[in-house]
This record gives C-alpha cells, structure tokens and sequence, in this order.
C-alpha cells in the first residue's frame, strides 16, 4: 500500500538535516547539507546564488534530496526530481527556513546576516520518491516501485 502525501507531510514536519545532490559538469554527484521544507507539493530549499550546486542546477535540473533522522535511527527519506531556481522571494524563503532549523530570534539573527548576498529559491518537484521500502503517493498520482526502481 501506497504512503499519501498527508504522510510524507508528517515525516518531513521535523526540521531534519537533508543532503541535496546534484551534478557536475563531469557528471560526477555534488553533495551539500541543506534545510528544506516541503509545501505538500514540492521540497524548498534556499542557496546563496553562486553556489555549485546552483550552478549545477540551471544547466541539469536533476536532483537528489535525502532526509534522515540520524538521531533516532529513522528510515531514509528519498526524492528524485527535477529542480527549478527561482530567484523571487528567496529572503521570505530563507527567513522561514532560519526561523524552523534555528527558532525564532536567532533564526531572524542568521536571516539578516544572509540578507546582503543573492540568493535563490532551488524547487524540487518529486518525481521519485522512497521510505521504508514504500512508494508514495503524490499530488493525486501514486508513484510505484517501477518509478522508483527505474
């Protein structure tokens, strides 16, 4: 049986660390620890607009994200897709984001210091996702084992 999106929104609720990966231009994996939130739809993550991975992005918008509770000994959260930078709104972005790792006052704190520098929205829509073995169903389709799989 399919996990819902109803569920994933329970397991990603926990401001948990994720790994994004993307590729270089030598198609070898680039890997970065990131804060994320997911909207119900896709996984929202803010960079600074220079960054590798960004880079990597705008000229192969495929990504990797990997969720895990490492404290707890939690089942890997896996999601493949396609990612797309945006540029608007990142500050809101970064500043929510800051307020759910960091808590409220020095959430702010680390919001304002990033503030002088671009940054940019990295939307990950799942086309694959994976845990404890089960597909998941997203935005009214289920994604089965074979999508996962390959």
């Amino acid at each position: 049986m399919a996990l819902t999106s109803e569920h994933l929104a329970q397991l990603t609720r926990r401001p948990l660390l994720a790994v994004l990966s993307t590729v270089n231009p030598d198609g070898s994996p680039q890997s970065t620890p990131v804060w994320y939130e997911f909207d119900s739809e896709a996984f929202v993550v803010t960079s600074f607009a220079n960054r590798v991975k960004v880079r990597n992005l705008r000229r192969n918008p495929v990504a990797s994200l990997v969720i895990v509770d490492t404290a707890g000994y939690g089942e890997p959260l896996t999601v493949g897709g396609s990612a797309e930078v945006i540029e608007e709104d990142a500050q809101e972005a970064t500043l929510r984001g800051a307020i759910r790792y960091q808590g409220e006052e020095r959430g702010r704190v680390s919001a304002a210091h990033m503030a002088g520098q671009p940054r940019v929205i990295i939307r990950i829509t799942p086309e694959r996702v994976l845990y404890e073995g089960e597909p998941i169903a997203l935005m009214g389709r289920t994604i089965t084992r074979e999508d996962i799989t390959g």
